[in-house]
């Protein structure tokens, strides 16, 4: 699983990208010379093809949030911020910064 390689990984900056496409997302998580995991699961999303990336301490923050199974990610474009809410929590809402990929 892509967030237990995160957790586990030596310290340092790693890169968490989204390639987000019609019913899929890939996360692949990556340092600045090696891929540590990726993994590809079933979303709903009808938009665009897309990629962004975040910084993998702040991923781990906002899920470490979410109590439900679920989280909602809406992002205008690669560059801008992305926004977090837990369906099962409305008053949950996280702001996310991204990286250059």
């Amino acid at each position: 699983m892509v967030f237990g390689s995160i957790a586990g990984a030596p310290s340092g900056q790693l890169l968490v990208k989204l390639s987000l496409s019609a019913g899929t997302m890939r996360l692949e998580a990556s340092s600045a010379d090696s891929c540590i995991a990726t993994e590809e699961i079933a979303i709903d999303f009808d938009g665009e093809d897309a990629e962004i990336g975040f910084n993998s301490r702040y991923v781990l923050d906002v899920v470490s949030k979410i109590e439900g199974d679920k989280v909602r990610l809406a992002i205008s474009d690669p560059g801008s911020p992305a926004v977090l809410t837990d369906p099962s929590d409305p008053s949950i809402l996280m702001i996310l910064m991204p990286m250059r990929v």
